[in-house]
Parts: structure tokens; sequence; C-alpha cells
């Protein structure tokens, strides 16, 4: 049996990224460095929100499509297009 390692894992980069930023932001003598990585938190927040939408759009695709009952697809899109409006 194979086992992942722990630090090949997406799951823990993010939490040690959060983590990392917590203690950089309330230890004092690290205040300027973690103000100028600022960018970055942006930048991947930026990213996040991009890919949103895709992956949205892709699940409610995918959904629509392995319906057979064409009255449920009306009703799912009717109430897709509620949420996106929204």
């Amino acid at each position: 049996m194979h086992v992942k390692k722990l630090h090949h894992s997406l799951y823990f980069w993010v939490i040690f990224g959060i983590v990392a930023g917590i203690v950089l932001g309330l230890v004092p003598a690290t205040k300027g460095f973690a103000e100028s990585m600022q960018p970055f938190g942006v930048a991947f927040i930026r990213m996040v929100k991009m890919i949103i939408a895709p992956i949205i759009f892709c699940t409610v695709v995918t959904g629509i499509a392995k319906m057979g009952d064409m009255g449920k697809v009306g009703r799912v899109g009717i109430k897709c297009m509620l949420y996106f409006w929204t």
C-alpha cells in the first residue's frame, strides 16, 4: 500500500500557509514582512474567486446532462439562473 506523505498534500500546505500568516501577523517583529506578503494573499483570493464560477458551471451542466426528464431539467435550469442572478 502506498502512503502519501503529509507534506505532499495540498491541504497541508493550505493549513500551513494560514497558520504562518496568522503567526507572522501577530508577532510584532515580523509585522513588516507580513505586510510585504499581502500581494500574495490578494492574488490567492483572486485565483480562488476566478475558479469558483467554472466549477459551479461544470457541476450544473453535468447534473443537467445526467437527468432524463426534461421537466426536471427546466426546473433545475430556472433555479440555477435565479442563483446566478442573485
